[in-house]
Order: C-alpha cells, then sequence, then structure tokens
C-alpha cells in the first residue's frame, strides 16, 4: 500500500479492500481477486480506529493530495461520486466535516445501492465493528474482476484488457477481420467478415457464420442486436448468439451504422441512403433517400441524442426528428468522418482537421483543429478527445477550442473511456493511453489494424 510501516499486515489488507471497492485504477498493480480479499482477515474486526489513515492513502492515490490531508465523509464522498456517478452520495448535514470511517464507507455503499440514504441506518455497517465477510459480499456485488475492454481488428484479432494498459488475447478468434465490438446487456458482441461472435466475458468467445456479407456495425438496444453489413445486409438477435437475416432493401451499398431513438430504428450505408425500421426486423427506404450524396465506400456516421437524429457524411450533414424525413444542412462542408452527442453538445469530425460543434444538432459551428484527417469523437471524464491519422490527437474541454498534438505516426481509428483512462487502437498494432488526455503512453499489441475498442460498465 501507500504509507508503508504505518500499519500492521491486517490493516494494510483492509485498505486494499476498500481501495477495491472505490474502483481505484491510480496504482499498476493487479487487481484483488475474490478469493484473495479476506485472507488472513480475522471476521469482526475493528475498522474504526485508524480509519482516517487508510483513507488518506486512498484520497492521496485518487486526488493527488499529501498523506496530511485529513479524509473527510465529504472527501469520501467525493470520490465514490466519481467512480460511479455524480451526486450519488451526499453528506447528511452536518457530517461533511466529519472524519472517514469504516462504518460510513459502508453507510456510503448502501446509497450507492439504494438500500440506505445518507449515512442513515446501514444493513452492513453494526456499531463500531464491520464484518469481513459482508464486506466481502459487497465487493463480490461492486467489483467483478472480470474484463474491462475488448479491441477488435484485423489478422483474426480480438484482445482484452481489464486496465487498457496489459492486453492479452481472447480465445478463440476467427472470421479474417473484425470491424467493430459493443457491449450492452450483459454480452459482448463483435462483428466481422461473414462472422459474428460473442462473449460473456470478453475472453472467451464463440464465431459464427452468419451470412456471406461483410458486418460493419453492431447496435443493441430496445432488448435487440442489429448488425449492419455489404450489400444491402443486415441481421438481428433478442440475444446476441442467435441471428435471423432481414430481407435486403439495398443490395449495393454497406449499413455502416444504426441507431435507435424515439422507438424507431434508423440507419445509414456507405452510399449515404437512409432506412428505418420499427421493430428493427423490417426495413424501410424512404422514397426521398439519398441525402449524404455519398458515393459507395465513402465513410458515413450517425448518432441519435436529444430527440434527433444526425448523420454526416462527405459534403455534408443531415437531421431527422422521425428517423424518416431528412432535413440537409452543412452543404459542401467537407468530409465528415464520426458524430457524437454528449454533455450538452453535438461534435463531428472530418477530414483535413475539419470539425464541427452545436448546441441543437441543426446550426454547426465548423472550425480546425489540426491538419490531418480524424477518424473518431467521444466524451467522458469532462473532456472531449478526438483521434486521426498520423498519430493526431486532440484533446478539448467544451467541444469549441481544441488542442491537437502528435502520438506517433501510426493511424488511431477508434477510442473509449474505461477505469480512468482513454484508451485508443490503431494501425499496425498501436495501442496508446491516457490518464489525463494529455500525456500518453503509446505501445504494440499485435502487428494488425485495430479498427474498434469498447468497455463494459460495472
Amino acid at each position: 500500500m501507500i504509507v508503508e510501516n504505518k500499519r500492521s499486515f491486517e490493516q494494510n489488507l483492509v485498505a486494499g479492500i476498500l481501495i477495491v471497492i472505490m474502483g481505484i485504477s491510480g496504482c499498476e498493480a493487479e487487481p484483488y481477486g475474490k478469493t484473495d480479499i479476506v485472507r488472513n482477515v480475522s471476521p469482526n474486526m475493528d475498522l474504526t480506529g485508524d480509519s482516517a489513515v487508510w483513507f488518506e492513502d486512498i484520497y492521496l492515490v485518487l486526488m493527488g493530495k499529501n498523506v496530511e490531508d485529513f479524509v473527510t465523509n465529504q472527501n469520501m464522498s467525493n470520490i465514490i461520486n466519481k467512480t460511479w456517478k455524480p451526486n450519488v452520495i451526499i453528506p447528511a448535514p452536518g457530517t461533511g466535516s466529519q472524519p472517514a470511517t469504516a462504518g460510513s464507507l459502508l453507510k456510503a455503499i448502501d446509497e450507492v445501492l439504494g438500500i440506505g440514504t445518507n449515512f442513515g441506518s446501514s444493513k452492513l455497517a453494526t456499531g463500531r465493528f464491520v464484518d469481513i465477510a459482508t464486506i466481502e459480499k459487497v465487493i463480490n456485488m461492486l467489483w467483478v474482476p472480470a474484463t474491462g475492454l475488448v479491441a477488435v481488428g484485423d489478422g483474426n484479432e480480438k484482445f482484452y484488457s481489464q486496465d487498457g494498459m496489459k492486453w492479452t488475447q481472447a480465445d478463440p478468434s476467427s472470421g479474417g477481420k473484425w470491424n467493430a465490438v459493443t457491449f450492452a446487456n450483459g454480452l459482448w458482441v463483435a462483428a466481422g467478415n461473414g462472422m459474428i461472435g460473442y462473449s460473456a466475458d470478453g475472453k472467451n468467445w464463440t464465431d459464427k457464420e452468419i451470412g456471406d456479407a461483410v458486418w460493419e456495425t453492431v447496435t443493441f438496444a430496445n432488448g435487440l442486436w442489429v448488425v449492419g453489413g455489404t450489400a444491402g445486409h443486415m441481421a438481428y438477435s433478442q440475444d446476441g448468439k442467435n441471428w435471423n437475416m432481414v430481407p435486403v432493401v439495398n443490395p449495393y451499398n454497406a449499413w455502416v451504422a444504426v441507431t435507435f431513438g424515439n422507438k424507431r430504428w434508423a440507419a445509414v450505408n456507405d452510399g449515404g441512403q437512409m432506412a428505418y425500421s420499427d421493430n428493427g426486423k423490417e426495413w424501410i427506404i424512404p422514397v426521398e433517400s439519398w441525402f449524404l450524396y455519398a458515393w459507395h465506400n465513402w465513410r458515413t456516421a450517425m448518432a441519435f441524442a436529444d430527440n434527433r437524429w444526425v448523420a454526416v457524411g462527405p459534403g455534408e450533414m443531415a437531421y431527422s426528428t422521425d428517423g424518416k424525413k431528412w432535413n440537409l444542412i452543412m452543404e459542401n462542408s467537407g468530409k465528415w468522418n464520426a458524430v457524437t452527442f454528449a454533455n450538452g453538445r453535438w461534435v463531428a469530425v472530418g477530414c483535413d482537421g475539419a470539425m464541427a460543434h452545436s448546441f441543437n444538432g441543426i446550426n454547426w459551428t465548423r472550425i480546425t483543429a489540426g491538419s490531418d484527417d480524424w477518424n473518431a469523437v467521444i466524451f467522458a471524464n469532462g473532456r472531449w478527445i478526438a483521434v486521426g491519422k498520423n498519430g493526431s490527437i486532440a484533446r478539448s474541454i467544451d467541444g469549441v477550442e481544441w488542442i491537437a498534438k502528435t502520438e506517433g505516426s501510426d493511424d488511431w481509428n477508434a477510442a473509449t473511456f474505461a477505469n480512468g483512462r482513454w484508451v485508443t487502437v490503431g494501425s499496425g498494432g498501436a495501442m496508446a493511453y491516457s490518464t489525463n488526455g494529455m500525456v500518453w503512453t503509446q505501445f504494440s499489441v499485435g502487428s494488425g489494424n485495430w479498427n474498434a475498442v469498447t468497455f463494459s460498465p460495472k
């Protein structure tokens, strides 16, 4: 642990238990396994005496404070809120400045689990004693030592990682090339060349031949998995394992993005054509369906948020409030590769350093960051991150003002955020991670191109 010689072995172990409960990723040691957390710890050990010391270490790891800083209930609440979601823990009036104790930690966890209120009576803390077996139960509920990230790419490759730094190849991996991966409803699903794979843990996969399409995208929403691919092919599944082909509505283009919103599915293909469905199984192409005027194999993208769809492509954008009728905007504005909505703002990125931002998805402001092509943009942990060709990475607090830099020379194809780190993957096996979006550590995993990376939230 952090401050050696200040505690006994048992105190150090409990400090590790508390750190695991809070999901700290500040140190690079392997996480505790379920069978390790109670070894050599006696039941009903008194944890209140030196609790402030343990929380000092926790606070030091997460917030970078000096060990002399006294950790209060408010400090502890801030840590938990950072780990799970904002404002889930609020100290009761008058208790915020009081010292944090093991008992108040468990009461806070009660609040996270929805079985307590503001450090009120706890079902997990009993007086000044805390049952170690109960702590183990809490850890098993909140800390699952399973895969946190999965990356897929060329050369039969699917890799998994808990922290974004150490990666292991999944077993088995087949299909030649994997283009997309998503985690939802307790399952990982990957889309590839004629193959769809699924996994409960990200480590052990079952790959199936589904149709003869190159599957480009995979989405889960409204209790249904949907994939889109070349030659107009789509397929759907209720469990992510058994798939049904959708009747082809356009045999000439590949469906590259599928989204769901307002009780309706919408899709866009690499020719800039739209389609919609009310159930994800039968699809309709509107009479006026060529909205983005893309040529075959041009990159297009689509997202749904704030009660509207926004689609982008080479030269323009379009938006729709019902998935049927689309309105063309931003004509002749550049070649757009990705679009997303977060933190009250739409952001799109494209070729030659092109970026754009909008509050409503209709009125956009075009800007430039760098000169290379941007391939992806995400928002997480209070910061926007864009990645692109020739090692380009950019960061922004508001999606308006961007700082671009070069990290290596490989093309960065996708990015995600998990366990306190941004992770980006790219060409030639390149990967990189950062805890602040500014300083990146680059390394290689395999030699093929990585096409997608995503994470499984706790």
